[in-house]
């Protein structure tokens, strides 16, 4: 639903991967950004394993696909959720996942989605203009969406209209 109020293409678990670490079932394919997603909740009380655990699987992914993958903790929502990209722009070492990114829309065109971090900066996941502002992190599309998401979940049997 999230990705339906952005008008975002995606495809729900488009593609399995056996993997050096076991089988591996992204949660989501942006075929427009050409990037893997895959949510987890932040509540498990082994939180820290599964990034651990998601790392591995996200940085094995990254290497037989070529594709980023962003890994979404959290229900997204604004202060509920953060994201960790692999690769990381910031990170080094491929075991650590930094959550530390939100969705954010373009300022000229809000069909680009961005990874921002006040801390760290802001990039791109599809450039269409040449608009080198910041992103909105509080864009009233990206507000919307949030709402969106948050009155639906993909477990119950409700699925987007992007295929």
């Amino acid at each position: 639903m999230f990705f339906d109020a952005l008008n975002i293409s995606y495809r729900y678990e488009a593609e399995g991967f056996k993997l050096k670490s076991g089988y591996f079932l992204p949660d989501f394919l942006l075929p427009d950004q050409d990037i893997w997603v895959e949510i987890k909740p932040r509540s498990s009380s082994q939180f820290q394993e599964e990034v651990d655990r998601l790392a591995l699987l996200a940085n094995e992914l990254y290497e037989a696909t070529g594709k980023e993958v962003l890994c979404v903790f959290g229900e997204p929502y604004p202060g509920e959720y953060l994201v960790a990209m692999v690769p990381d722009l910031c990170e080094s070492d491929k075991t650590v996942l930094q959550p530390i990114y939100v969705f954010a829309l373009g300022r000229r065109d809000e069909r680009e989605l961005w990874l921002y971090c006040e801390d760290v900066g802001a990039h791109c996941l599809n450039p269409l203009s040449d608009d080198e502002r910041w992103p909105l992190p509080d864009h009233p599309k990206l507000v919307a969406a949030y709402k969106k998401a948050r009155g639906a979940r993909f477990e119950h049997g409700e699925h987007g209209t992007s295929g």
